[in-house]
């Protein structure tokens, strides 16, 4: 049986009555128009993703900047591959012919980034977080355009490349085998 109170204690008070102040609904921010969630739900307009853990994203971006950290780094400093070198303290790309190939800096970071995981996959995102210090977003073709300059750079017919292959649906690697001078 539910016990019953007398009538003043039933009684509930305002918080005006009670003394406790009202809360300042001032600074909410105004409620979402149907138009605004309609465009936020449909991707149209502004897409804003979640904020990452900041220093999840800091190591995350460091590991694959320093790869293979308390692993023996290669001991030369130029790298060689199918006749290629790149020579990566001077920042210098020779072709197997020897003449030198300019790149942009770009370019150089990305070649970089192949030449010191030999024969891994690295990612579009990957790619991004190396090369530009961004994040990827599916509409980003960048990561792709700048792998094409690098084929007609590198590659004899960039239609059909022989060094840098397209892993589909997950990122690009270099195929040719690596050897450190």
């Amino acid at each position: 049986m539910i016990p019953r109170f007398p009538a003043p204690a039933r009684r509930l008070c305002t918080p005006a009555q009670s003394g406790v102040p009202k809360p300042d609904n001032s600074a909410r921010p105004p409620p979402e128009t149907p138009q605004a969630e309609t465009e936020r739900t449909q991707g149209r307009g502004t897409t804003l993703r979640p904020p990452r853990n900041r220093v999840q994203s800091e190591f995350r971006i460091l590991s694959l900047k320093f790869p293979g950290r308390g692993k023996a780094e290669p001991a030369g400093r130029v790298a060689c591959f199918a006749g290629w070198r790149l020579d990566l303290e001077a920042y210098e790309l020779s072709s197997p012919a020897g003449e030198r190939i300019p790149l942009t800096p770009h370019e150089l970071q990305l070649l970089r980034a192949f030449v010191q995981r030999g024969g891994r996959v690295l990612t579009r995102e990957a790619i991004l977080d190396l090369v530009a210090g961004r994040d990827w977003s599916p509409e980003d073709r960048s990561v792709d355009v700048l792998v094409g300059k690098l084929r007609k750079k590198l590659e004899s017919d960039p239609q059909s490349p022989r060094l840098i292959e397209t892993v589909r649906g997950i990122g690009y690697k270099l195929v040719a085998p690596v050897r450190f001078d």
